[in-house]
């Protein structure tokens, strides 16, 4: 009994004295990880504003901004690990990297999608901040892009986070791109009816809207199908770089004053008429 309360003893009398002079090299490895971390995140900023400055890309400033901090962590994390004499672990940490990435991928599948498709997205660029986009299904201003999703908000002011992989593998539509976006309002005429009187009126709606440009797209009216019935066209263009005004009310308000002064004048207002949209330049 007595030899075993003696090797208990000196056990724990090692314990202690490897403990005391771990002690400062544990205080030196927590001070340094954490200067670490501080300095990982004034790189991030760093970077960030002189990507920022230079590129004027918010997508890919923000991915590679982290990406750096990241790499600074990771660095720092092994560097901790030589300084508490944990060196071998480090490289079998490094030797285990391969299968590790491949557990970490597979049980967290969809995280790693959504961070790939976040870095084709700073690369590729589709669209930006601000601009007017049409994303698995869902149409609205870019307010942002993270790593794992891209937030839209619609114009009935829904907040929709949509995962960067389903942005990737699906069709995306910007509208603000080219910068002007066509509007067609499509209205049946009888055969018999004025035509040039709907016209003109048609015309008149467009022009009247402060919100339709002017120059150097004009709004115009052409035929469109004919058949027992003619069908006009109005063709217009608003800037949808201009904040000032919604192109969802000017398109209300064009086609409310072109349906309510066709009736005045006389003409049956089709129940069929239809409103088409399409970004780009006339042709």
């Amino acid at each position: 009994m007595e030899n075993f309360l003696d090797i208990l003893r000196t056990e724990l009398l090692s314990w202690y004295t490897d403990l005391v002079l771990l002690i400062p090299c544990l205080a030196f490895a927590v001070l340094f990880f954490i200067a670490a971390c501080l300095f990982s995140d004034m790189v991030r900023r760093l970077l960030r504003k002189r990507l920022e400055r230079r590129h004027e890309d918010n997508i890919l400033s923000a991915f590679l901004s982290r990406v750096a901090k990241g790499i600074v962590l990771l660095v720092a994390v092994g560097l901790v690990l030589k300084i508490l004499g944990l060196g071998g672990l480090a490289n079998s940490m490094l030797a285990g990297a391969g299968i590790g990435a491949f557990v970490v991928g597979s049980a967290f599948k969809d995280i790693g999608e959504n961070f790939l498709a976040s870095a084709l997205l700073a690369f590729k660029r589709p669209f930006k901040p601000g601009d007017l986009v049409e994303l698995d299904g869902f149409k609205g201003h870019v307010k942002g892009i993270a790593l794992r999703t891209t937030h839209v908000r619609t114009s009935d002011g829904r907040d929709v986070y949509i995962p960067n992989s389903a942005v990737v593998k699906n069709s995306v539509i910007n509208y603000t791109e080219d910068g002007p976006l066509r509007h067609a309002l499509r209205v049946r005429a009888e055969d018999h009816a004025d035509l040039d009187k709907a016209s003109a009126l048609l015309l008149a709606a467009a022009l009247e809207d402060p919100g339709v440009l002017q120059e150097p797209l004009v709004p115009n009216v052409g035929i469109g199908e004919v058949g027992p019935d003619v069908e006009l066209v109005l063709t217009y263009w608003v800037n949808v770089f201009d904040t000032k005004w919604d192109e969802g009310r000017i398109r209300y308000r064009v086609t409310r004053k072109a349906l309510g002064d066709l009736r005045s004048a006389g003409f049956n207002a089709p129940a069929t008429t239809v409103e088409m949209r399409s970004s780009g330049n006339a042709e």
